[in-house]
């Protein structure tokens, strides 16, 4: 099983951290491998020289991942991670292209690969030869990562745009099968099959520290393992055979230098820490409770009745429902409760109450087609992190709505919705039905089948709604604006936001020609054309 990690040639991370997908940077001829995380390196051993780039994959199909030594166009095997010979060198390539490794045809053997732009040669076996295939995925400047993304036996590419992965399950041209933000945009990030179920998935390194996750998705990582020194160059490989990928570092020799000593440690807080970088993404973390925070845990429904109430630091097993002006929540978790509750985990629905909720993470306990995740209006909400609700964020009523560098994700989708007669649910990540004076703004809103942001009018008009500078995906039209009965828009601006590729039509914003709809600043993260529908 291959397993790869973002180039370093491409983007410069504060330490490197490669595995046999790519090339193994840094220097050095020591090197020390561990085959289960514990505190004892399994297999130390000296090979070729300081400045040799270096590779490593299951060359001849056993199982075991070895080293390869690459000197210009000549690649040099081997076979063992105890005491390693070179075998005779194959040529392939030129001395300048920038290699990966993989099992491309799935014979359960590493090969080579060359990219030249976005153009990838393949080369399904260790011989001199031209190119079995070539594909063509992502950019040129997009980082590269390897991997068995679906179990079937075959490597094939992703790509990374900041923490960001656009994964495609064949060797072949076309779009991502899966989009998934995962980490920081400067962590240094490895692939590999971790827990044995024949899929890689992403680790993030940070410093000497690494937090793995066992699924290709967002969220918190499963394990967090640290391991050798901060400056080493790290890798990972199946050093046993045992269909797990663990890891390994490269350094300069240092005659007598110990091994390193792994340490596994507690996985990380479920939730990730606060405040986004300037400019950087939202997602797991920099939304949510931030970390350290202890939660105390609540049992039940909340009906806040009291002005200037603040709930601070509460793990609520139940719904909230704001009926109060100048209403505070911060730092907690709302999980709502069984069906038949409440239309939403936070709801605040009437002229009288208003409500500021940061730092918070919504997430339903109960995955119902009846549970949305907040609701209402008079709304300033920020750093929230919403999923596995219906619709993430649904505003009516008279607006006066703000929400900022919050994350909304991973929408619940039923085939079967009886709120829809049986049929699938219209599940968005933002749905407005009303209002004047709403702003979305820093956002990443993604993961839903119908939309991402839909316009509807279905409660009365809107306008004045700006949406900026946020990544937007998902949904069949990304942004669906329908002016239903009430006629057309006003002060509708949609600008400087970064459009994803999982739009099921490749429609990016769908509206009526007689709103007033000014569409300007905006970009295809894939650097393609933008697709607006006029109807």
């Amino acid at each position: 099983m291959t397993l790869a990690v973002a180039a370093a040639t491409v983007l410069a991370f504060p330490s490197a951290a490669e595995a046999q997908g790519v090339e193994i940077s840094g220097s050095g001829t020591s090197f020390h491998l561990n085959d289960r995380f514990t505190s004892v390196a399994n297999h130390e051993f000296q090979l070729g020289r300081d400045d040799d780039r270096v590779y490593f994959g299951d060359w001849n199909g056993d199982g075991v991942d070895t080293a390869m030594l690459r000197r210009g166009a000549q690649y040099f095997t081997t076979s063992s991670n105890d005491d390693p010979e070179l075998a005779q060198p194959v040529t392939f390539g030129n001395a300048g292209d920038e290699v990966f490794v993989g099992d491309w045809d799935g014979d359960g053997r590493d090969t080579l690969a060359v990219r030249r732009g976005s153009q990838f040669h393949v080369r399904n076996s260790l011989t001199s030869g031209p190119a079995d295939a070539v594909v063509a995925y992502g950019s040129v400047d997009d980082v590269v990562l390897v991997g068995d993304w679906d179990g079937d036996g075959r490597d094939s590419l992703a790509v990374r745009r900041g923490s960001i992965y656009h994964v495609r399950n064949a060797m072949s041209t076309g779009r991502a099968d899966q989009v998934v933000g995962y980490g920081r945009p400067g962590d240094a990030v490895l692939a590999g099959d971790w827990d044995g179920d024949g899929r890689d998935t992403f680790a993030v390194r940070r410093g000497a520290t690494y937090y793995i996750a066992n699924a290709i998705r967002s969220g918190a990582a499963d394990t967090t393992v640290t391991y050798g020194r901060a400056g080493d160059t790290a890798f990972a490989g199946d050093w046993n055979g045992d269909n797990r990928e663990t890891l390994g570092v490269r350094r300069v020799a240092e005659g007598t230098s110990p091994a390193p000593t792994p340490t596994p440690t507690p996985p990380p807080a479920p939730t990730p820490p606060p405040a986004p970088a300037p400019g950087g993404m939202p997602g797991p973390d920099n939304t949510g409770v931030p970390a350290g925070v202890n939660l105390r845990v609540h049992n039940g429904d909340m009906v806040i009745t009291q002005a200037g109430t603040v709930i601070d630091g509460l793990d609520i097993r139940g719904f909230v429902d704001v009926r109060a002006a100048n209403v505070t929540i911060r730092n907690s978790i709302i999980r709502g409760g069984a069906e038949g509750g409440q239309d939403s985990l936070v709801r605040s629905a009437s002229n009288s109450a208003s409500l500021t909720i940061t730092d918070s993470e919504l997430v339903a306990t109960v995955a119902s087609p009846t549970i949305d995740g907040l609701r209402g209006w008079n709304i300033t909400a920020e750093r929230l992190d919403i999923h596995h609700v219906l619709d993430g964020v649904h505003l009516w009523g008279s607006g006066n709505v703000t929400m900022r560098n919050s994350w909304v994700h991973d929408i619940l989708h039923f085939e079967n919705d009886p709120g829809w007669n049986g049929g699938p649910s219209h599940d968005d990540t933002v749905q407005i039905q009303s209002g004047s004076n709403i702003t979305l703004t820093g956002n990443r809103i993604e993961g839903a089948y119908n939309a991402g942001i839909i316009l509807t009018q279905d409660a009365g008009p809107i306008s004045n709604v700006r949406i900026t500078d946020n990544f937007l995906d998902g949904g069949g039209c990304t942004i669906n604006i329908s002016e239903k009965s009430h006629g057309p828009m006003r002060g509708i601006v949609i600008s400087n936001n970064t459009f994803g590729e999982e739009s099921q039509f490749n429609c990016h914003v769908i509206y009526p020609p007689s709103s007033n709809i000014a569409l300007t600043g905006n970009e295809a993260a894939n650097g393609g054309a933008l697709k607006f529908v006029k109807r």
